[in-house]
């Protein structure tokens, strides 16, 4: 049997950005997608995900039950100010 995971792809005004991968032992993962990271003009997805001297943070440790504080709230609602989560297949 296959194990289940859920993945939605986190878009910024219309492109992607990332993508949150639930996991089926209750972790979730966050990835930026290659292009986002490298973008130098890239718009803000959330301050905190930036560090101290404002470069984008990448890389995250799974978190277990909850999702990164950033986007708890996308979560809850499905969409963000700019901001859409899409279950991907």
């Amino acid at each position: 049997m296959m194990p289940k995971v859920t993945v939605l792809e986190v878009r910024l005004y219309g492109e992607p950005v990332a993508t949150l991968t639930n996991l089926q032992d209750g972790r979730t993962i966050l990835a930026f997608n290659d292009a986002y990271i490298n973008d130098e003009k890239r718009p803000t997805l959330s301050l905190s995900l930036k560090d101290p001297f404002g470069a984008l943070i990448t890389k995250f440790r799974p978190y277990n039950i909850v999702v990164p504080p950033s986007s708890r709230t996308c979560c809850r609602r499905g969409r963000c100010a700019n901001t859409s989560l899409t279950v991907r297949e």
